[in-house]
């Protein structure tokens, strides 16, 4: 057995059910088992699975609703394939998806999880095309909780790796599940996005991933600050949403090398993550905060800056440091 295809079915639409659930019996490859887990539907849909005909499925009943987190490992200890295919019960995956993906799992051996871009439609109708340049820089951006990621039912993991390095959804992240593997898979294998859309992604309004407050957010920030404490950080609240809204702030170049200084610092000893990746990712929002500092009249000591910046930043940095104070006249740049 090749492929285990993994799906967690709670009430669904029955037409949207069966559109997704025939997208995979039809798919160009064959050697697979579709492990269906049914959360203990109140609906017809329950009775729609029994219904199947195809010795490719394995129906699992749970005897009360456990969440969608719980069912997928379920679905996992279950499964015999080599690999891992995600699917959600109302989605659509391309004809020849699973072919595509086992075609470069194959190829790849080092890699423990790989995406694609996806269709969404239904709600909206946008065409998303992640890019992971590397798994030291996902590793880096998964951090501060930012995209780009893998699209959670578009994924195939490597099971072989998985069970070697103890990997399972995270029970304690229910509606958080998806991030939190990510962050788990990083650290064991290589993180990828096939870029070549082959899952269509259905957004309503009944998506868990709809939610984006509440617990989902508190979920969230757990996950983060627990990768800071990896690092030896022990955030206080107001650290740890300045650290998740870092891309998005306007002001605080002060504030911002202050604690990049102690992400820096704290990753050396516990060598976490690849400083280049975080100096990668860090250093444009520096030098965008210090322009802003710069243009507002505000002091900024930008030779703090540098450490954060590859060369090329560097010059870039101090040439507009330079080129907006000889423009305005400002004398508030400390060098």
């Amino acid at each position: 057995m090749l492929v285990s295809v993994i799906m967690s079915n709670y009430n669904t639409d029955i037409k949207q059910l069966d559109t997704a659930v025939n997208s995979i019996l039809n798919q160009t490859f064959s050697d697979f088992e579709f492990i269906i887990v049914d959360d203990c539907s109140t609906d017809d849909s329950l009775e729609y699975l029994r219904k199947l005909d195809d010795k490719r499925i394995v129906l699992l009943e749970n005897e009360t609703n456990m969440g969608l987190t719980k069912s997928l490992n379920i679905a996992l200890e279950n499964a015999r394939g080599k690999y891992i295919v995600r699917m959600d019960s109302d989605d659509i995956s391309l004809p020849n998806r699973i072919e595509r993906q086992v075609e470069f799992m194959q190829s790849h051996q080092n890699v423990i999880a790989a995406g694609t871009w996806v269709q969404y439609f239904g709600s909206k109708d946008i065409l998303y095309k992640p890019v992971i340049t590397s798994n030291d820089d996902y590793r880096a951006n998964l951090l501060f909780s930012n995209s780009p990621t893998i699209v959670h039912p578009s994924a195939i993991l490597n099971r072989e790796l998985l069970l070697k390095n103890n990997v399972k959804y995270d029970e304690r992240y229910r509606n958080a599940q998806d991030y939190k593997m990510w962050v788990d898979c990083s650290k064991y294998g290589t993180c990828v996005i096939i870029p070549e859309v082959l899952l269509r992604y259905r957004v309503h309004e009944k998506q868990i991933s709809s939610n984006k407050d509440g617990l989902q957010n508190k979920l969230m920030k757990n996950i983060v600050k627990e990768q800071l404490q990896s690092i030896g950080i022990e955030p206080t609240d107001e650290e740890l949403d300045f650290h998740i809204n870092f891309f998005h702030q306007e002001e605080g170049y002060e504030s911002a090398l202050k604690w990049c200084s102690i992400l820096i610092d704290k990753n050396r000893i516990y060598k976490r993550y690849s400083e280049k990746s975080l100096k990668k990712l860090i250093s444009p929002k520096i030098q965008e905060l210090g322009l802003k500092a710069l243009i507002r009249g505000e002091s900024v000591h930008f030779f703090e800056a540098l450490p954060f910046m590859n060369m090329s930043n560097k010059i870039i940095f101090c040439f507009r440091i330079i080129k907006n104070t000889v423009v305005k006249g400002d004398k508030n740049a400390n060098v």
